[in-house]
């Protein structure tokens, strides 16, 4: 086929956008993880997305505390930003189950449920569902996450939200049991 390269600086963007730089939510940060570790879990093997996944779940360990604890930290902002760009590329894959979870809740009109902090929420609970599904490539985000085989993934998941001072359920949030009914 015909391939065809639009480049030049007519379409590079004069600014781009920064949250605040006096205070960070962590819902700003959190899909970054999500993003990482979801193309990871897919059932399909499409190694540079893996590759591009990987990196910007490392990346995102790295830098969410700081960024999320100190919104002057450019370094670690950038570092966040440049996660979250690595997992849209990585999403080529599919969106797994907490992005499944996420969307339907994020449109209720009566509840600002924020998207990121519904995949903070979601992640610990899809990464132990799918634990056997791919145990595998969980033991490849551990090693990327500087986890040992014995670590349980899920509960790092749920400590990072902890650490944040986060919501950890849909309660926390004034999720009702109506909410999630058809």
């Amino acid at each position: 086929g015909l391939a065809i390269a639009v480049v030049g600086f007519a379409v590079v963007s004069e600014a781009e956008y920064q949250p605040p730089r006096d205070r960070v939510d962590f819902g700003t940060y959190e899909p970054a993880q999500v993003l990482g570790q979801t193309p990871i879990e897919g059932r399909h093997d499409l190694s540079l997305a893996d590759a591009i996944a990987l990196d910007g779940l490392a990346r995102a360990a790295k830098h969410i505390r700081r960024a999320v604890t100190d919104g002057t930290d450019l370094t670690a902002r950038s570092g966040m930003m440049m996660a979250a760009l690595q997992g849209g590329l990585a999403f080529q894959k599919g969106l797994g189950v907490v992005h499944s979870l996420s969307h339907p809740l994020g449109t209720l009109a009566d509840k600002p449920l924020h998207h990121g902090m519904l995949n903070a929420i979601f992640l610990p609970h899809a990464t132990r569902f799918n634990m056997s599904a791919c145990a595998d490539r969980m033991q490849i985000i551990r090693q990327t996450l500087g986890l040992t085989a014995a670590d349980d993934l899920p509960d790092w998941f749920t400590s990072l939200t902890t650490d944040l001072q986060l919501p950890t359920c849909l309660r926390d949030m004034q999720a009702t049991r109506d909410d999630l009914t058809c």
